[in-house]
């Protein structure tokens, strides 16, 4: 055993083997796929230094959900403690649902997610196993032009109270907040050659035009290019703060002239999305290659907390959760189970600076959106839209940014949960601060 990395990777495949329904836009698409675009994976690494473990497992859905997470956690008791299982979603809108809560996405095949299951099980378990091969990481940024707000202002009629006036639909925006920074962390073996590529972009994968179809959206195209530089290596997508950040893909000029485009969060046809997705995968490619990046070293450190979304103001029993894995004093992945608006990005750079930060949603078990007050003021479907859909009931607080922020971002100020205080009391351990509780007990709500 070496204080360095050591890594075991793999992927494997998790498409359907028959038609079955996908995830959203339930109005619009056939009750099953008719064709298969493009396979989905599940790409997973074990990342091990000395006695420490974490388990990245990325999956190509449009979330993971409570009873696939659930199900995993089971398969892997014993071997890994629930902190150290980062489990995420590559967020495609052309996968299988697998979340039992959310009906309006689409109906649960649970075949399928138990297949699902299966095979990730087995191969965490396996990997785990080894053997591990000594690695370096190294932290790289990159930059591209791929995404647009897509909260745009109108005047208008709404069926809510004011009725008329301003109004946040969903639409283009390109004044708007987006983050066009690529996010990488190459890992490679001690000859040099990479082994695995875990990279986060914030943009909703919507743009894919062919609804019946199964995709992995763009990460998928990502995927294959990268494959094409470095070989059949596992490559690992994090969903970024993608909450109010979708596609921007140029459909025509407004007047004629190139310097004011027209932009859609949709695209007109495959070609123009073909495109789009492939100068992204350009841009991560150019990313991966660059000559050097930022050395990672250092513990391994995997944390769980959690906070009730009665305080923020929806009433449901569900929490919001922050899934943080720290490796060395340089690089913290900081997962929440929401699509989190852009804005959080600057947040988590705040507290954790001058440490690099990957902000990934989409982890684990997805309640909705996570707006911040802003947004709450304004209204639209990020804010408040989106409740009644998935579920819930209430409205965010206006204070829902701070109280997020100071009782579960911040590992100095952030409450424990009920559940940690209960767990501490029966193990006669004192809590001082959600970062310093212990590993949740099983079937605890975490």
């Amino acid at each position: 055993m070496t204080d360095g990395y050591s890594i075991a990777a793999a992927s494997v495949g998790i498409t359907p083997e028959r038609p079955i329904p996908l995830a959203g836009y339930a109005t619009l698409r056939k009750p099953t796929f008719e064709r298969v675009a493009d396979p989905l994976e599940a790409n997973v690494a074990i990342l091990r230094r000395g006695t420490e473990v974490v388990a990245f497992i990325s999956l190509d859905l449009m979330y993971v959900g409570a009873q696939l997470r659930d199900a995993l956690l089971t398969t892997l008791a014993g071997k890994l403690p629930r902190e150290a299982v980062f489990t995420t979603a590559c967020h495609t809108h052309s996968g299988p649902p697998t979340e039992d809560s959310l009906p309006i996405l689409g109906t649960v095949t649970p075949e399928y997610r138990s297949m699902v299951a299966r095979r990730v099980g087995d191969l965490v378990l396996r990997l785990l196993s080894g053997p591990f091969e000594p690695v370096t990481l190294q932290y790289l940024e990159g930059r591209a032009t791929h995404s647009v707000n897509r909260r745009r202002r109108v005047f208008g009629v709404s069926r809510h109270f004011p009725f008329i006036g301003p109004q946040v639909r969903l639409g283009p925006n390109p004044e708007g907040r987006r983050d066009e920074t690529i996010r990488l962390l190459r890992i490679r073996s001690a000859d040099g050659k990479d082994r695995i590529i875990c990279w986060c972009y914030a943009c909703h994968p919507v743009g894919y035009p062919q609804l019946n179809d199964v995709t992995a959206e763009y990460p998928g195209v990502v995927r294959s290019l990268l494959r094409a530089e470095y070989g059949e290596i596992p490559v690992i997508f994090w969903q970024g703060f993608s909450g109010n950040v979708g596609p921007r893909q140029v459909v025509s000029s407004s007047n004629g002239d190139a310097a004011h485009p027209r932009y859609s969060l949709q695209a007109v046809s495959l070609a123009d999305w073909q495109e789009w997705a492939r100068t992204l995968g350009q841009c991560v490619t150019a990313t991966a290659g660059a000559a050097a990046g930022h050395s990672i070293d250092g513990p391994i450190d995997c944390s769980l907390r959690a906070l009730s979304l009665r305080e923020l103001g929806l009433e449901t029993d569900k929490q919001i959760r922050l899934h943080e894995i720290r490796l060395g004093s340089d690089l913290v992945i900081c997962g929440l189970n929401a699509e989190v608006a852009v804005e959080y990005v600057d947040v988590f750079q705040k507290l954790h600076a001058p440490a690099h930060v990957f902000p990934v949603g989409c982890v684990g078990d997805v309640y909705g959106y996570l707006p911040n007050d802003a947004m709450v003021r304004e209204g639209g479907y990020e804010a408040s839209g989106f409740v009644r859909r998935f579920g819930l009931k209430g409205s965010f607080l206006p204070t829902v940014e701070r109280i997020v922020t100071e009782r579960l971002l911040d590992d100095r100020t952030a409450v424990p949960s009920e559940a940690q205080r209960r767990a501490a009391s029966a193990t006669g351990a004192a809590v001082k601060r959600s970062g310093d509780h212990p590993a949740p007990a099983d079937g605890m709500d975490l």
